[in-house]
């Protein structure tokens, strides 16, 4: 039942990006008594559909046809960095990211106000699903960057909140041994990883 479920109800079809039960990847595979999934690594993972009935399956492909799929990032950021200056920190980092779409515009979200700081979330379109975990990877590296460079610091949920030193890695030593410019391609000035292939 399980199975005729998962296929009639069409919550996967073959080549969606999903996440179920803590196992992210492409969907290879529908059939009657599992799925099969290709995670990042390049792993075949095959879900029983009785977990799929029974857990919650995050879909990140089925709404991204038209503007392209999504992708989100959160950070804590403490109360006396204006949130002006935060969004325009997370947009930078967006405007830097290789496979982020421009149009639609990247956005900046207050998520929640909390005791020691505020939590905003950034979200932007990918013109290659398929990339969307290295996309991220590079996108958090930006804005590592980008608040580094203006000397604002990511807070942790284990932070000492008490201390007055901020916790930034000044540009200088980001190329700190074995780190060198030379791991950056010629044409990026930012320092990232080799660029992705997408469009193709």
């Amino acid at each position: 039942m399980s199975g005729l479920f998962v296929v009639y109800s069409k919550a996967l079809k073959v080549g969606e990006w999903v996440l179920v039960d803590g196992i992210e990847g492409e969907v290879l595979e529908v059939g009657l008594l599992a799925a099969k999934v290709r995670t990042i690594e390049h792993q075949e993972v095959t879900i029983p559909n009785s977990v799929l009935v029974s857990n919650s399956t995050r879909n990140f492909t089925r709404l991204g046809q038209a503007d392209g799929m999504a992708a989100s990032c959160r950070v804590a950021i403490a109360y006396d960095v204006p949130w002006r200056q935060v969004h325009a920190l997370l947009l930078l980092a967006a405007e830097r990211t290789r496979n982020i779409r421009q149009q639609p515009a990247p956005t900046v979200l207050q998520r929640a106000l909390s005791d020691f700081h505020v939590e905003y979330i950034l979200i932007a379109r990918l013109h290659d699903e398929k990339l969307r975990v290295e996309t991220l990877s590079e996108l958090h590296a930006n804005i590592q960057d980008a608040f580094n460079e203006f000397n604002v610091q990511i807070m942790l949920p284990y932070m000492d909140m008490t201390a007055h030193n901020t916790v930034v890695v000044p540009p200088s030593k980001w190329h700190a041994p074995p780190a060198t410019p030379e791991n950056a391609a010629p044409d990026d000035a930012t320092g990232n990883s080799p660029r992705l292939e997408f469009g193709k």
